[in-house]
């Protein structure tokens, strides 16, 4: 096995992560738990490419990817009545 350095590890847990975290959006059966993973997959990728010395493409991978993308899913699914919010008074379910 060849002796990789420190940076050269790190780049081998963050593609590890990125790749489980795209296997569980496509396997996870709850659509929430999907986006945020989506969420996580994203910031992955943009520690990918702060780490490769491109902080502009990591500073807009977590802003649309992780950041607007995630938004608007979850905009998505709520318009489309599959998250439903409740207010604090109706989390009361005793009173």
């Amino acid at each position: 096995m060849p002796h990789l350095t420190l940076m050269q590890w790190v780049y081998v847990f963050l593609a590890a992560a990125l790749v489980l975290g795209s296997v569980a959006v496509v396997v996870v059966e709850d659509l929430l738990s999907a986006v945020i993973v989506e969420g996580v997959v994203s910031l992955h990728a943009a520690l990918i490419f702060l780490f490769m010395s491109s902080a502009d493409v990591a500073m807009t991978q977590a802003v649309v990817g992780a950041g607007l993308s995630t938004a608007v899913f979850l905009w998505i699914l709520s318009r489309a009545g599959y998250l439903k919010w409740r207010s604090p008074e109706q989390g009361k379910e005793g009173e």
